[in-house]
Parts: C-alpha cells; sequence; structure tokens
C-alpha cells in the first residue's frame, strides 16, 4: 500500500479501501486503474499515527518502483508490486536461471 518494502501482513493498507479504484489493500497514491490521479489524496491507515496530503500526478508520468535484485547471482531489475503476494519472473529470465519448471 504504502510503496515501500514489506512483509505483507506489516502492510498499512492491508485492510484499506483505496480511494481509486475502491479496492482493498493499496492506498490512492500507489493505485494501478486507469483512473486518473490528479487530486490532492488523504489517506489514514489503521496502523498509521497522522494523516499525510498527497498530491500524485497522472499514472503516465509516474516512474515505476524498481529496485536491482539478485537471483541465483543473476543480476535483474524488479518491479515492486506491494499488492502483490506473488512474485514472477519472464520465461527469458527463467530459462537463463536454467529453472527446472
Amino acid at each position: 500500500g504504502s510503496g515501500r518494502i514489506h512483509h505483507r501482513k506489516e502492510c498499512p493498507a492491508v485492510n484499506q479501501s483505496c480511494q481509486l479504484c475502491d479496492k482493498k489493500g493499496h492506498f490512492a497514491i500507489v493505485c494501478r486503474s486507469n483512473k486518473p490521479n490528479n487530486a490532492a489524496v488523504l489517506e489514514r491507515g489503521e496502523n498509521t499515527s497522522a494523516c499525510i496530503g498527497i498530491v500524485a500526478a497522472s499514472p503516465s508520468s509516474l516512474k515505476k518502483a524498481t529496485v536491482i535484485a539478485y537471483i541465483q547471482g543473476v543480476r535483474a531489475e524488479a518491479l515492486i508490486d506491494t499488492g502483490s503476494s506473488l512474485s514472477f519472473i519472464d520465461e527469458s529470465y527463467f530459462n537463463l536461471l536454467r529453472l527446472k519448471k
């Protein structure tokens, strides 16, 4: 929900609803819906101690949240998805790692 790295059970947005798409599990600032996000958004999570006013740009101008990760010693640029409890790699990276299916 917040865009920072954390375990799902520690996520402050786990039981919160997005003010853009109305889905649970993330805040509007990290929403991936196609709805424009040009207005100021005020979020208050159950586990947060203060309200934070956030003004966000439209999704097309936002940078992707990525980190450099190493899987079995092979460097990769990983997209952070705080709304997912699963991680995925594409087939070409899978083949590069020579993993078994």
